[in-house]
């Protein structure tokens, strides 16, 4: 199992104005991973929610905003978490 922490930089402005973001410097969401692939994420916006995903892809399929530059910061760092975050960082493609 292991634990993280999603950020936007960029979300837009009227989301921030609506509820639906938070601002830039703040997280947007957490989440586990657990040992079976199934991801849960808890939303921190002023409309908070829980979502359950199937495995981590098809999260960040669904939730990894490039254009809000989508951040995700693991709170363990293992080989496999290393490894993942090159993946992204050299592939352009950011998590949700």
């Amino acid at each position: 199992m292991r634990t993280f922490t999603g950020y936007r930089p960029k979300v837009p402005e009227h989301y921030i104005e609506g509820g639906y973001g938070n601002l830039p410097d703040e997280a947007q969401f957490q989440g586990v991973e657990f040992d079976d692939g199934t991801v849960a994420v808890r939303w921190l916006t002023e409309y908070r929610s829980t979502s359950i995903w199937t495995d981590f892809a098809t999260f960040t399929a669904v939730h990894g905003h490039a254009d809000y530059e989508t951040r995700i910061e693991w709170s363990h760092s293992d080989a496999r978490n290393e490894a993942e975050n090159r993946t992204q960082s050299d592939s352009g493609k950011t998590d949700a």
